[in-house]
């Protein structure tokens, strides 16, 4: 999959080989097409060397661009801001993300329709706000068509104007404005599925806005953490190094006990907060201890259900200071399930729900289990609008991916793990990242395994120590330009 922006050109070569197309192509927001036919193709490629050499270059580039396995995100230029209810400060918070994304790019703002502008200015620019306060409703809806980011504003209290049936834009940033919003009316917006809801007072805009700005502008410091039983408490030794550093995340996301870490740092405890929850919780508390007849798990997962309930409750993930994502696995369709609205306790329990070792979780049409079987490392949940450079913390089995372990002589023979750990270790033989394959910006690092067994989690103060070496490693190799972006 590739993503293509203005200028490009599609099916070239079916016209060149008299073939049909090898691909389609789904617009994400209203463009403007010019159709070439093949008599036409063919007779100036013919007639006209210059045109000829230009067609080549373009067909190499495309060979060249082909070769990467990851699809190429582009940046959202155009960002729409769209008031969402009656006396929605549609161009306050313009103006002050516009004051924001230009101390570091050349933006600015369309407040009104005019033919052809838009292709200008968006080519003069790295971002356009196309701004519609509600007052002229073609205006609007042109604004939501042509946006590849698409913000709502809404004044906190008042009833949304639109219909989220008529929001074409994917997963709307919504800002609130206004303070102390009921928890019923907030919930009007779960319906919109929204990328991030942002709540500010209105004389608190630029402080409000800073962390949607950041992602924009694409500075926000995003961080990634895999699943791995204990030794994914190693994680926790890596927030407590970027802390300490003086490195702010603004996002996060994980799978499998990652995801667990992952939502308590997102709902803005400190990495200390996190630690002690780990402790008490996990160490101290033993939640994966119930054990029960196997019929369907080793475990009733009644005790990790009241570790969720205790430590998020009623937190919505759309709501949470820094940005969260998790990743589940449905079992009766077989797909990836991210995370990125609703309860924070459900979507946690989906995403570390091992199976074998809990039983899975039911509901209206699936069937979900630990994201870790499809995807140990989400990643891509996190890079989809390339709002900033990633620290990726990839815990393994122990030897790093591409290694082979050496079969020196034993003494004594290998020890067979615990059901659960076979479990575990079954899950994650796929899910290690290529550290040497990551695209710019994108910084993996391996904590040891210490010789800590996956279902050890009485040996935290180890895997706090494994994570916080690793973080410093990367701190002396990238140390400068994380607090260079985290600061922006």
């Amino acid at each position: 999959m590739r993503e293509l922006g203005p200028g490009a050109v599609v099916g070239e070569l079916a016209l060149l080989t008299s073939s049909t197309r090898s691909a389609s192509v789904r617009a994400r927001r209203d463009c403007e097409l010019l159709e070439v036919e093949r008599d036409l193709l063919e007779s100036v490629v013919w007639s006209d060397q210059d045109a000829l050499s230009a067609l080549v270059a373009t067909l190499a580039q495309q060979l060249a661009d082909s070769r990467p396995p990851d699809m190429k995100v582009m940046h959202p230029n155009v960002v729409a801001v769209v008031a969402a209810t009656a006396g929605a400060p549609a161009h306050s918070v313009a103006d002050t993300l516009l004051d924001l994304l230009g101390r570091s790019l050349r933006v600015t703002a369309l407040r009104t329709p005019a033919d052809g502008q838009l292709d200008r200015v968006e080519r003069d620019h790295d971002r356009v706000l196309l701004v519609a306060d509600g007052s002229d409703e073609g205006w609007t809806e042109v604004c939501r068509r042509q946006a590849d980011v698409l913000i709502l504003v809404a004044r906190a209290g008042e009833p949304p104007a639109l219909e989220p049936a008529g929001i074409r834009s994917a997963a709307p940033d919504v800002v609130i404005v206004g303070t102390s919003p009921s928890e019923e009316w907030l919930a009007l917006w779960s319906a919109f599925d929204p990328w991030q809801v942002t709540v500010t007072a209105e004389s608190e805009l630029t402080d409000g806005l800073a962390r949607p700005g950041a992602r924009l502008v694409g500075r926000s410091l995003g961080l990634v953490l895999s699943g791995g039983g204990a030794r994914a408490l190693s994680h926790v030794g890596v927030l407590l190094e970027l802390e300490e550093a003086g490195i702010h995340i603004d996002r996060v996301a994980g799978a499998s006990f990652g995801a667990i870490i992952a939502a308590a740092y997102a709902s803005g405890q400190s990495a200390r907060e996190v630690e002690a929850l780990v402790y008490g919780e996990m160490v101290r508390g033993k939640p994966f201890s119930d054990y029960t007849v196997p019929r369907v798990a080793l475990v009733r997962g009644k005790r990790t259900d009241d570790v969720m309930e205790r430590t998020f409750g009623s937190l919505q993930v759309e709501r949470l200071p820094r940005q969260f994502r998790c990743v589940s696995v449905d079992l009766l369709s077989r797909d990836l399930v991210v995370f990125r609205s609703g309860s924070l306790r459900d979507a946690v329990r989906a995403s570390s729900r091992l199976p074998g070792l809990f039983p899975p979780i039911a509901t209206e049409s699936q069937l979900l289990v630990d994201g870790g079987v499809l995807d140990n490392t989400p990643i891509d949940v996190l890079s989809e609008r390339r709002e900033g450079p990633l620290v990726v913390v990839n815990v393994t089995m122990g030897a790093r991916p591409g290694t082979s372990v050496p079969h020196a002589p034993r003494k004594k023979p290998i020890r067979i793990p615990m059901l659960g750990e076979t479990l575990l270790r079954t899950m994650m033989i796929g899910g290690s990242v290529d550290a040497s394959n990551q695209p710019p910006g994108v910084h993996v690092i391996t904590p040891g395994s210490m010789g800590v067994g996956l279902l050890e989690f009485h040996q935290l103060d180890t895997m706090i120590e494994s994570g916080r070496l690793a973080a410093r490693d990367l701190l002396d190799r990238v140390g400068d330009e994380l607090r260079a972006t985290s600061r922006a």
